[in-house]
């Protein structure tokens, strides 16, 4: 319970100094001690007040239409990420969520520093990066990377592209806490987890707020997507010797 308490705060705290990250942190190290059917609808439940918290905080700068093509892939894409959730090996589960994080930290590190054009949304590309956030929420908690990138290409500037992440996750984050309800996965385990990592979670986001002006962002970011990268690269070698 302690570990599981600290890593959501870590999730958490992350989330509240850049915006994102909580899924991402947080299945990164839960798996370590515990199985990837528990971490997932752990992680989506606690996610779901992360991201409520986060979407309040940035309410005034929220334009819904920009969020609307990613909810709606991601209202597809979920279940389609639960039910591979429900019959993939466990090695398998932990190689592709490896690649997940390890691509997503290479991909952020090398381009952090672009700037980007802004452009209107994008109905195909916003449904499209909805779909795969949704499917990789919904089997690993790990949606941020394809709505980060979609933000990333749409050159939108921070407080938009927070404020549209924040909703998408907190929808995502309902679609998938629902199919995980519907399929019985929110065990015993689990709920016994929820009270602890909750508080851990605002905890976390809180301090993470407080701090946000004093870090420099690009020198937390770049320690962040590093640790990531190790991570990631552990799960993947780690499946890959056990088969």
């Amino acid at each position: 319970m302690l570990l599981a308490g600290v890593a959501v705060f870590a999730g958490a705290f992350i989330q509240g100094m850049s915006g994102f990250g909580f899924g991402m942190v947080t299945m990164a190290l839960l798996p370590l001690f515990m199985d990837v059917a528990d971490a997932v609808p752990l992680v989506a439940g606690v996610g779901i007040t992360v991201s409520l918290n986060m979407a309040w905080r940035l309410r005034r700068q929220l334009e819904l239409r920009r969020a609307l093509p990613l909810i709606g892939g991601g209202l597809v894409g979920t279940p389609v990420g639960i039910a591979f959730l429900q019959g993939a090996n466990p090695r398998l589960v932990k190689a592709v969520l490896g690649v997940v994080i390890l691509g997503y930290s290479a991909w952020a590190l090398l381009h952090r520093d672009r700037e980007t054009p802004e452009r209107p949304p994008s109905l195909p590309l916003g449904a499209a990066a909805g779909f795969l956030g949704g499917l990789l929420g919904g089997a690993f908690n790990t949606g941020g990377p394809p709505a980060i990138l979609y933000v990333t290409a749409m050159g939108w500037r921070k407080h938009a592209a927070t404020s549209t992440l924040q909703v998408f996750f907190l929808m995502s984050g309902c679609f998938t806490v629902t199919g995980h309800l519907l399929v019985g996965n929110f065990d015993a385990p689990v709920r016994a987890l929820l009270l602890p990592t909750l508080a851990a979670a605002w905890l976390g986001i809180g301090l993470g707020s407080r701090i946000y002006h004093r870090i420099p962002p690009h020198r937390f970011q770049r320690v962040v997507l590093g640790m990531l990268a190790v991570l990631g690269a552990n799960f993947l070698v780690r499946s890959v010797l056990a088969s």
